[in-house]
């Protein structure tokens, strides 16, 4: 059994539409939700629908402070009940083809497992990894890797399936740079490889991504681009 791990901050249908897809999927008996100290108006109104579903797998928790998305991730591992869990961003969805990917995958808890492919919510491909399917990216290649123009982004994605001790066990190694923290996904790539953790990109495994003007990167776009840079920079420098 696995968990279904999904962060939010302000949102409601968006949060209700990443999880319908799964719902019934035998193979995730938890879905937990975190909510990152949202409006409490928008926090109430995601209750209210969550007790509607009226369902025993979904539990939602509130945090008492704004963590924002890597720590608010961190959360989310924490609540989980289960070794290994599905981490996904709110504005995201995936669907019963990518329980069925995890389950013929045969796990490490060293390796970090992200999706081949980003779609659109219509099917369109938005982001296409194919090129390095099911290489393993560690600190023994990954300067290979990032003169690969699709590297960066892979490492980016941020929805993926990990261990949850050995997620637990990266943010114990060491201090996070708060400002780096504000690209949560590349930045927790970042620390998995330093730490000595394999990241592979899993083929067929594919996630649908919502692009939209209230997400964190878009209103976060200048500092993120910046902080790309410095990411990718201390990679090259390992």
């Amino acid at each position: 059994m696995i968990t279904l791990a999904i962060t939010t901050y302000n949102r409601t249908d968006f949060v209700i539409e990443s999880f319908s897809s799964v719902l019934d999927n035998n193979y995730i008996n938890e879905i937990i939700i975190v909510d990152d100290f949202s409006d409490i108006n928008i926090y109430n109104d995601l209750k209210y629908k969550i007790e509607g579903i009226n369902n025993h797998k979904i539990k939602l928790y509130r945090n008492d402070v704004n963590l924002k998305p890597l720590l608010n991730k961190l959360e989310a591992i924490k609540y989980s009940q289960n070794d290994w869990v599905i981490l996904l961003d709110s504005d995201n969805k995936i669907n019963d083809n990518y329980i069925n990917i995890i389950k013929s995958l045969d796990v490490d808890k060293n390796i970090l497992y992200i999706p081949e492919k980003l779609l659109h919510f219509n099917g369109e491909i938005i982001s296409d990894f194919n090129r390095h399917k099911n290489c393993n990216i560690n600190l023994n290649n990954i300067k290979n890797f990032l003169n690969e123009p699709e590297i960066s982004t892979a490492l980016n994605v941020g929805n993926f399936f990990v261990n949850k001790n050995k997620y637990l066990e990266v943010f114990s190694s060491g201090n996070i740079d708060q400002e780096l923290q504000i690209n949560d996904a590349l930045y927790f790539s970042y620390l998995w490889i330093v730490f000595g953790g394999d990241i592979k990109i899993v083929e067929n495994l594919n996630y649908f991504h919502r692009q939209h003007e209230n997400s964190w990167y878009l209103n976060n776009r200048s500092l993120c681009e910046t902080n790309t840079k410095e990411i990718i920079n201390r990679l090259n420098n390992i």
